[in-house]
């Protein structure tokens, strides 16, 4: 019987790997998916690091992978954005490593723009940049989240994540 599997989809942080570390299993799982010539995807919500960054961190666990093995938030709005008429631009409130994997996209640094796209900025929060997107959806622009989660655990503890900056604009 042939192999019906077409290709496997793996989320990232607490999957496959878990502080900079293979959980166990995870690393010989992908080598023989490799070995048997699976197409592998790696999915992740992430919205502070682009996929050389996470091409990088696999790479220092050991693991070197083609870039675009990794789907990222920002992957999916600029295949979204592909698909939509903007006139104006996009208007990022994201972390500055994100512009990478929107290279392509017409982005703007105030209003007017067409739509204002949210992610997790981490320390980059600034709130003259949240009053920016703010004005920018006062005078018409869409507001777009690339995830909706309201807090994450850092090191230090519980911070506020993209969900609670999209209720608030």
């Amino acid at each position: 019987m042939a192999n019906k599997i077409k290709a496997v989809f793996f989320d990232l942080t607490g999957t496959l790997y878990n502080k900079g570390k293979w959980i166990p299993g995870a690393r010989e799982t992908i080598d023989r998916l490799i070995e048997n010539n699976l197409k592998i995807r790696f999915v992740t919500n992430t919205t502070m690091r682009n996929r050389r960054q996470l091409k990088e961190r696999f790479e220092k666990m050991g693991l070197a992978v083609p870039q675009e093995w990794f789907f990222t938030p920002a992957m999916a709005a600029l295949n979204w954005f592909a698909a939509k008429k903007l006139t104006r631009g996009v208007l990022p409130l994201v972390h500055s490593a994100l512009l990478a994997d929107l290279e392509g996209l017409r982005l703007v640094d105030d209003e007017p723009a067409d739509y204002v796209l949210v992610g997790d900025m981490d320390e980059q929060w600034h709130i003259q940049k949240i009053n920016r997107a703010l004005r920018a959806l006062m005078s018409g622009a869409e507001l777009t989240a690339l995830q909706k989660y309201r807090s994450w655990m850092a090191p230090d503890g519980p911070r506020l994540d993209t969900g609670a900056h999209v209720a608030a604009l």
